[in-house]
């Protein structure tokens, strides 16, 4: 009896270990907490997860030992874990591409402002405005609890020890790379045309008035009507961003489908 229990409690210790990896190296990664919450409070969270996950019998493990073979298994569940934070990652992203494109186009690309999230790197103005708009919504629409429900299921649907079939979802993370750039481009073209629309006006003003110094006047202009013209996206942003939200959360389900 006493054989049967100690092999049952490592069975369990070895469920949740298994659980706390993929979970973990998810919310170390996670782009809509990494910067916002402590990294205690992400590992209390992960361990929170990995205990409820721990109590599924439905996940079928092995018991845990000190092999090459253990140590490949933790290995793949970190990078499961990655590989499905990167699938949300690609949401929050094209918010970037869109914020970068803007940015640049409307004049904006000077009024850089140094993110302490980013180690320091530089964001435009527009690509935050983009960032938190998204980042809003994602939470608005319970985005962050679908998240734990899908990284819950998975350790049954994607049982530990199978990170080759994670491997084979890699075409499916390409295509939503391709969705990200298309629907960034879909989100910042409306505004990239107008601006190109204004500065041909500009180029026409210089044309027929040679004497006029375009520089001086396009660019006071070219700020205000970029925005009004940001004004104007954001004010539509909420008709958009919750199907592109859910189609991300949606392609998260589906990557850790059998």
């Amino acid at each position: 009896m006493n054989t049967v229990d100690l092999t049952e409690l490592t069975i369990w210790g070895s469920r949740f270990f298994l659980a706390f990896c993929r979970i973990g190296g998810f919310f170390v990664t996670f782009v809509a907490i990494r910067y916002w919450i402590p990294a205690t409070v992400r590992i209390l969270l992960a361990l929170a997860l990995a205990l409820s996950a721990s109590f599924q019998e439905t996940i079928a493990v092995q018991p845990l030992c000190f092999s090459v073979r253990t140590l490949l298994g933790v290995a793949g569940e970190l990078a499961t874990g990655v590989l499905l934070s990167m699938t949300l990652a690609v949401y929050f992203g094209l918010f970037v591409l869109a914020g970068q494109l803007v940015g640049r186009h409307m004049a904006l690309g000077l009024s850089e402002i140094a993110d302490p999230g980013e180690h320091g790197s530089s964001t435009t103005v527009v690509t935050q405005v983009f960032q938190l708009n998204a980042l809003g919504f994602f939470f608005l629409i319970d985005g962050h609890l679908v998240t734990f429900v899908v990284l819950l299921e998975s350790m049954t649907t994607l049982p530990p020890g199978h990170f080759g079939e994670t491997l084979d979802r890699s075409m499916a993370m390409v295509r939503l790379v391709s969705w990200m750039f298309g629907a960034g481009l879909l989100i910042a073209l409306p505004i990239i045309t107008t601006l190109l629309v204004v500065n041909m006006v500009f180029g026409c003003m210089a044309r027929t008035s040679p004497g006029l110094n375009i520089l001086t006047l396009g660019f006071p202009l070219t700020i205000p009507a970029g925005v009004a013209l940001l004004y104007l996206t954001v004010t539509f942003m909420p008709s958009t961003l919750p199907r592109l939200a859910w189609y991300a959360l949606e392609q998260l389900k589906v990557f850790t489908q059998p």
